[in-house]
């Protein structure tokens, strides 16, 4: 017979099962709009098709391939008279391409782009599209698009009512599940996370002592390995850049997710890698391919523990990433209330806030209290440098750079060109045209440009890098110009 923790585990995993089931059918119509709420509206397919068309060739959508196609597929089946058939497998298969045998993580994905694909929404007509009478809603819980007739610029509100279910009852019965679940996986997991969580509360840059790695090894000898794999991907990691290294780390945290497959670090840490990796490559498919993985594995590692402040911060780099810049913003700032003396999520979230431009915030020492204040002992060098440059003290951008990679051992590509633009505000244009001509060993031709300016929300900010090291190597002759 089993055990009894593993009999609740199973009756848990039942329960859920069953709730998906009924969330994925048309059991629940979570789709249609109450009758006391905004109606659909008769439009005819040429209205829609215009809209549609505004949509997708907006500045809220520019550069999210995977989101226009998204939305263009599911409003086009719609005016088809397929609407009722919209099922994450056939968006799967139709949008993604996914063949069958990829099944396993076909409806994650999809859902993660249908958050984002609301976003994009929501932002789109709160902005430019704003004055559009006729605008489209993906209401959450499903794929299902609605046309509403919005008057006086003032968003519809959706109802929650469900066809046969009541919201109120599936969430009694969804928290019913969880909670027989998660006391079993309690049950279980418990002592080997709290052994995880000793080893990863120390800096990366201590050691456990023999006697208490071998404690934690008898143990869990899995959770011990895991931790120190995470450990090791996060300083390969940071700082970021260097696809080598990147794809190192990418590997050492899959190994931990293998080892312990319910600790959060394994898929935060891969998390956060990927999402740099999606920053060095071209837009495209496969750009997008990697956002939405790293989504995954960002909310994977939320959903095992979301009281880690590094699995907020790993959620929060993915939502920037993504080009959801307030909502990383407000998910950096909880990662770093949850635990102030984490500096790891004190870093992300001042490099969000440096590609956001906050840099003036950065060197300030509001908020760290925990940490006493000292910016040098909580931040990066390669941070306060970034900062350091975007609000003139360039020579205080250069004594950073230097640390850095005096601290590391190595410089990436970002690090050179800011070094490089400082060089040349001060003066120093030889030096500024070396290093130069070193960055496009990293990044060859003319890609810092189109790299930077991915890389920072504002184009102004990536800018005042460019310009400098265009003018410290006139010989450079593409115009500076942002990617479309």
């Amino acid at each position: 017979m089993l055990p009894y923790h593993a009999r609740l585990i199973r009756l848990g995993l039942h329960c859920i099962n069953l709730l998906n089931a009924c969330l994925d059918s048309d059991l629940v119509d979570v789709m249609k709009l109450g009758d006391d709420e905004h109606q659909c509206v008769a439009a005819s397919a040429e209205q829609i098709k215009s809209s549609l068309d505004l949509v997708l060739h907006s500045k809220s959508f520019a550069g999210a391939e995977r989101l226009k196609s998204f939305l263009a597929y599911i409003v086009e089946e719609q005016l088809a008279g397929r609407g009722d058939q919209i099922r994450a497998k056939r968006i799967a298969s139709d949008v993604y391409n996914l063949s069958v045998s990829e099944s396993v993580e076909k409806n994650s994905l999809v859902r993660v782009d249908a958050g984002r694909l609301r976003r994009r929404l929501k932002l789109y007509y709160s902005d430019e599209g704003r004055a559009e009478t006729l605008q489209i809603y993906v209401k959450s819980g499903g794929y299902f698009p609605t046309f509403v007739n919005v008057q006086n610029d003032e968003p519809p509100q959706v109802s929650n009512k469900p066809k046969v279910f009541s919201a109120r009852l599936l969430v009694s019965f969804g928290t019913i599940c969880f909670l027989i679940f998660f006391a079993a996986m309690w049950y279980q997991f418990s002592t080997d996370m709290e052994q995880v969580d000793a080893v990863e509360a120390a800096p990366p840059s201590s050691n456990l002592n023999e006697i208490e790695r071998l404690a934690v090894f008898e143990q869990s000898p899995a959770a011990l390995q895991a931790s120190s794999l995470v450990v090791e991907a996060r300083n390969l990691i940071f700082p970021p850049l260097n696809a080598v290294r990147l794809k190192a780390a990418v590997e050492l945290c899959k190994l931990a997710i293998k080892l312990a497959p319910n600790y959060y670090g394994g898929y935060s840490c891969s998390a956060r890698a990927i999402g740099f990796l999606a920053f060095l490559a071209d837009d495209g498919l496969a750009r997008n391919n990697l956002i939405t993985k790293a989504g995954v594995l960002a909310e994977r590692g939320v959903k095992i523990d979301p009281t880690r402040a590094n699995a907020q911060s790993a959620h929060a780099w993915i939502m920037f990433v993504n080009g959801d810049f307030e909502a990383a913003i407000e998910t950096g700032k909880r990662a770093v209330l949850l635990n102030t003396s984490n500096k790891m999520a004190w870093n992300y979230y001042a490099m969000m806030a440096v590609f956001n431009g906050d840099s003036s915030k950065v060197l300030s020492n509001k908020g760290m209290p925990s940490l006493g204040g000292d910016l040098e002992k909580v931040y990066h060098p390669f941070i306060l440098a970034g900062a350091n440059f975007h609000v003139g003290a360039y020579s205080e951008a250069i004594r950073y750079v230097e640390q850095a990679a005096a601290k590391t051992g190595h410089a990436s590509a970002l690090v050179t060109s800011i070094l490089a633009a400082s060089y040349f505000e001060i003066g120093n244009r030889k030096k500024a045209k070396e290093l130069v001509t070193i960055l496009g060993h990293f990044w060859p031709g003319q890609q810092f440009e189109h790299k930077l300016l991915k890389l920072y929300r504002y184009p102004n900010d990536a800018n005042q890098i460019i310009s400098r090291i265009y003018q410290a190597d006139p010989m450079l002759k593409l115009a500076v110009s942002a990617p479309q």
